[in-house]
């Protein structure tokens, strides 16, 4: 359960376990750990955004992930006559029907760690998902970051 209030875009570490290391240090050694590039990958790699609120459920993506990426699909008049039709009384036409869509941050997000589970949870529909075990969720275990305006990062109190 959360002892914090998170907010979209803010990042969180998820520790490996219990006993993760970084959970142990304080503020101080903390800077100290990450001067270590080793240690500042390792972390790296465990960092997670905000992303989408749903129910009581939050959903994140890795913080490196970027925007959705795009690109039109080369449709033909005829093509483009059919979906206005098919589209027709509606404000548009909807982008996915348009455009080839490559991972985005709101559609493509999960509450999950990154792993064959986030995964799952993307490529699966959703009358299937009910088959997929439940892992620990990022946000019942996460850790927020604070990170001043020099991009120095340091555990939120």
């Amino acid at each position: 359960m959360l002892s914090f209030f998170e907010q979209q875009n803010d990042l969180v570490y998820l520790p490996e376990n219990t006993d993760d290391h970084v959970l142990s240090l304080n503020k101080d050694e903390f800077k100290t750990w990450l001067k270590d590039i080793e240690n500042k990958r390792k972390f790296s790699k465990r960092i997670y955004k905000v992303v989408m609120f749903t129910g009581t459920d939050c959903k994140f993506i890795p913080h490196n992930y970027a925007n959705a990426i795009t690109i039109p699909k080369d449709l033909t008049q005829e093509q483009k006559e059919l979906l206005r039709k098919k589209h027709e009384g509606k404000k548009s036409i909807p982008k996915n029907e348009l455009n080839f869509v490559e991972f985005g941050s709101y559609r493509d997000c999960s509450p999950y760690e990154v792993g064959e589970t986030f995964i799952r949870s993307l490529t699966t529909d959703k009358t299937e998902k009910k088959s997929i075990p439940k892992p620990l969720k990022i946000q019942d275990s996460c850790i927020k970051l604070q990170i001043d305006w020099l991009g120095d990062v340091s555990k939120a109190n």
